[in-house]
């Protein structure tokens, strides 16, 4: 595989579509066996010459087989190797706003401490992270990988932040922050106490971490921002609060509900519960029936809504409840069949009169009307951790004496990601798959299509939880639709060698799939990399997107996947179209395009308005109200759930285009695909440039080229499809 290592002029390397990368790195068996071509998360030596020489030899051994091989550092979970470097980390840790120290949920203690988040203003913790990074960098290595790099989310709250705030507010607002002396009576900066700035609103954070409103937690305190759920009939469903909580509602906290759910909207009910319980829930929709879930931990059936629903356990002892409200369907009431006292009530009638106020089906709301603005706090130190990464870079580019790429594990679908990690080129990152559904999912779209507009490639592979299910259901010919999907969009998906698995319980093995159902799928991309490198998608329909958009709660950012879903669904090529931060590429980006769906009241640039004038302008009111206005552009007949995504050679030869054909149809009692059987796909052939076509063959994984039966008339291109089972690439030259 020596031959297959490409290097740039100037030395460097980058990654290329048809690249085959790894979450870890495996044996060099398997690696041959996949045909890798990258590890992406290769970490870094620990400080002892012994180690730092296996390190070294190992990504020798890597680049001499012709994989080039990722390094660097983790920054949230850095927790074990920063309690050994320092016997003083007790001093480097974040803060909450009341002094508590931070922890990373989804880890476990280490020597009896817990596995506490760092603070990146500590200079000892800045230390700890440069020398990891330099371990990497004189080991050779081809990329400097950084795990969680978002340490801000949520904010630190230490005296080392609040010091830098207060400096920060002298020097770049010196009227207002003479104002808040005034007004405290002070007249010195370090007089200034964190109580002060709290009474004016000085450190207000909408930022979130791993859910969708971070660690808001309704008590009666001004510090925390206020809860936003979904709108019915002109008013706001606010978090339900039951008895027995203290006086506390946790609104998905953080991470620790150990929630992976992603769908409808959600409201969420706590309440607490003796440990291991059973339980039975009755969700009353009115006329339209009712449904039980047995709350026990399991995945359980909503046959109203016709979905599935992960119930999981909170710790201790308290039990949550995921109720999503469907669009034209008014949840009435909520009774708990067995267990304690006082178990029904309607919405609206809860103790105290505590509750979801309002009666009558939620209607669908776009995107979020007014975003919750940047917070000044938050934005001080978005602004620092981006200063503090590209310190990191720097670091890592001067010591290999050349330019470097740059990953991170970051979804750029959030706001602090996009503002914090602009300079990171690549993403190696966990994104939604819905694996708990056992059907092929289109969760990822959303993020592969932001991702995109941003100028960056994913290295794709699904959550911990995802991974952990179908390690567990032995769902391998679903994932393989995981992988097809990521590529097909003009992303990769990690191999399955060793992926991270989270499951509530415990540590569980990491998921390895079958080399031998695996190694098929990846040998195809390495074998036709000519048909993905230099492709870029096809896109007649744009989405309007504001790259401000805090998307702070899930909500809105299933609002966007639920249409871009829609679209994949209904085979209309779309792309995502940032503005906000670079305007003359989102006005360059909708040259192309025949429509543009504008979102209510979003902020739209003037060279971007400029673009728009010739375009066909749809109203983002509900997303059913957008897809009346739309139609698909590739028919696909006599075969149903397939999704057609054209994608055509950006440089070069331009009579070359690519479909790629997705079987969306996955038998999880069977744990195969439905093969579809002699279909046609029909489309214009303005998706592919008015190309002037002269073949036409079907490549996929099992099969060899087949020369495929095509007739144009006019400007449609009608295409006969003999079988496909879960991926195919329809190729015209």
């Amino acid at each position: 595989m020596g031959q297959l290592i490409q290097y740039c002029k100037d030395g460097t390397v980058k990654i290329r579509q048809s690249d085959v990368a790894t979450f870890s790195a495996g044996s060099e068996e398997v690696h041959k066996a996949y045909g890798v071509t990258w590890v992406t998360w290769g970490h870094h030596p620990r400080p002892n010459p012994e180690s730092i020489e296996q390190y070294a030899q190992k990504v020798r051994n890597h680049q001499k087989a012709g994989v080039h091989y990722s390094g660097g550092t983790g920054l949230v979970t850095e927790f074990r190797g920063m309690i050994d470097s320092d016997p003083n980390f007790m001093d480097s840790v974040a803060r909450d706003i009341h002094g508590n120290p931070r922890t990373c949920p989804w880890l476990t203690k280490y020597l009896g401490f817990d596995p506490y988040v760092f603070c990146h203003h500590s200079s000892a913790f800045k230390e700890y992270v440069f020398r990891n990074v330099e371990l990497a960098i004189r080991a050779g290595v081809d990329a400097i990988h950084l795990d969680d790099p978002l340490l801000v989310g949520p904010s630190c709250y230490c005296d080392r932040c609040l010091g830098e705030y207060k400096n920060h507010l002298k020097k770049n607002h010196p009227r207002e922050f003479r104002k808040l002396l005034g007004k405290e009576g002070v007249s010195d900066i370090h007089e200034l106490t964190k109580e002060m700035l709290l009474r004016n609103g000085c450190l207000k954070s909408g930022l979130d971490w791993r859910g969708p409103l971070g660690d808001a937690i309704l008590e009666p305190d001004h510090f925390t921002h206020s809860v936003r759920a979904v709108a019915v009939a002109g008013k706001t469903y606010s978090p339900v609060e039951l008895p027995d909580t203290n006086g506390v509602f946790r609104f998905r906290e953080r991470f620790t509900d150990k929630c992976f759910f992603e769908g409808y909207p959600i409201v969420y009910l706590f309440r607490k519960l003796e440990s291991g319980i059973k339980r039975e829930i009755e969700l009353s929709y009115g006329a339209n029936g009712s449904t039980r879930w047995i709350v026990n931990g399991n995945i359980v059936q909503d046959h109203v809504l016709g979905r599935d629903n992960a119930v999981t356990f909170m710790s201790p002892g308290h039990n949550k409840v995921k109720i999503p409200l469907k669009e034209g369907m008014n949840l009435v009431g909520v009774r708990f069949v067995s267990g304690q006292a006082m178990d029904s009530f309607f919405l609206g009638e809860l103790p105290s009169g505590r509750g979801l106020r309002g009666a009558g089906p939620w209607r669908a709301l776009g995107p979020i009307r007014n975003p919750m603005r940047v917070e000044p706090y938050d934005r001080f130190m978005l602004d620092s951790t981006r200063d503090f990464l590209q310190a990191v870079f720097q670091h890592a580019r001067k010591l290999a004496g050349k330019s470097i790429p740059t990953i991170a594990n970051a979804a750029f679908s959030y706001l602090g990601n996009r503002w914090a990690c602009e300079s990171v080129e690549y993403a190696s990152v966990e994104i939604q798959t819905d694996a708990h559904t056992n059907q092929c999912s289109t969760s990822a779209a959303f993020e592969y299509k932001i991702n995109e507009a941003l100028g960056k490639r994913i290295c794709a592979m699904g959550t911990g939880a995802n991974h952990n299910h179908v390690r567990v259901e032995k769902r391998h010919n679903l994932v393989r639709t995981w992988i097809a999907e990521s590529y097909a969009m003009g992303h990769l998906f990690l191999c399955p060698i060793r992926l991270w698995c989270y499951c509530p319980d415990g540590i569980v093995p990491g998921y390895e799939g079958p080399v031998e159902l695996f190694a098929p799928v990846y040998q195809f991309i390495r074998k036709n990399r000519k048909y993905f490198d230099g492709y870029e998608s096809v896109a007649k329909v744009g989405i309007l997107y504001d790259y401000f958009n805090p998307v702070t709660d899930f909500y809105h950012a299933n609002v966007y996947k639920e249409l871009c879903h829609e679209l994949c669904r209904a085979n209309i090529p779309f792309r995502l179209v940032v503005a906000g931060k670079n305007d003359e590429k989102a006005a360059r980006d909708c040259e192309s395009l025949d429509a543009v769906i504008l979102p209510e009241t979003c902020r739209v640039p003037d060279c971007v308005r400029k673009a728009l004038e010739s375009k066909k302008i749809i109203r983002w009111k509900t997303i059913g109200n957008v897809m009346s206005k739309l139609s698909s552009m590739i028919h696909v007949d006599a075969a149903s759930r397939i999704m057609a995504l054209p994608r055509v050679k950006s440089s070069g030869a331009a009579n070359k285009a690519v479909i790629h054909l997705l079987n969306r149809e996955y038998d999880p009692v069977t744990e195969s695909m439905a093969v579809k059987e002699n279909f046609a796909i029909r489309m214009d052939t303005s998706l592919v440039n008015r190309m002037n076509v002269k073949s036409v063959k079907l490549l996929s994984p099992e099969t060899q080229d087949v020369k495929l039966n095509w007739s144009l008339e006019k400007n449609t291109i009608s295409i006969d499809i003999p079988t496909l089972d879960y991926w195919g690439l329809v190729v015209m030259e």
